[in-house]
């Protein structure tokens, strides 16, 4: 299989596009950099974009390269994790129903709230004085 899969995820202000192909050396590029370096603000984050490869077994059968723009790096991490898993999803029906038991295809829709009029953030009103 030598064909070339793409997905897209997208998290908060974060966009993912994600290249899929089958390779023996299972290469992974975030950015032009490793996952590892790209995301040394928490392994946490590490973990989550590696979840759909390690919830397969599939971790170096595939070579990834992606790109991601927009928000933040948590933002960024998620973008990252659904555009991976959409794109394992179309590599085999196993695989999506994997995925889809593990709730990697599900995409999270919270956005930050905007602000209203007279308030100072979005909910926080200021101190009520009666006098």
């Amino acid at each position: 299989m030598d064909k070339i899969i793409y997905g897209i995820g997208r998290r908060k202000e974060a966009t993912a596009k994600v290249i899929l192909q089958e390779s023996e050396t299972g290469t992974f590029s975030l950015n032009g950099q490793s996952p590892a370096k790209y995301l040394t603000r928490d392994p946490i984050l590490l973990a989550k974009v590696q979840s759909p490869l390690e919830c397969l077994g599939i971790t170096n059968q595939y070579s990834i390269i992606a790109t991601v723009k927009g928000g933040g790096i948590s933002g960024q991490a998620d973008a990252v994790t659904l555009a991976l898993s959409k794109a394992l999803a179309q590599v085999k029906e196993s695989f999506k129903i994997g995925l889809r038991t593990n709730k990697l295809l599900t995409t999270d829709a919270r956005v930050v709230e905007r602000k209203k009029y007279g308030l100072k953030k979005a909910r926080k009103a200021p101190q009520f004085s009666k006098r």
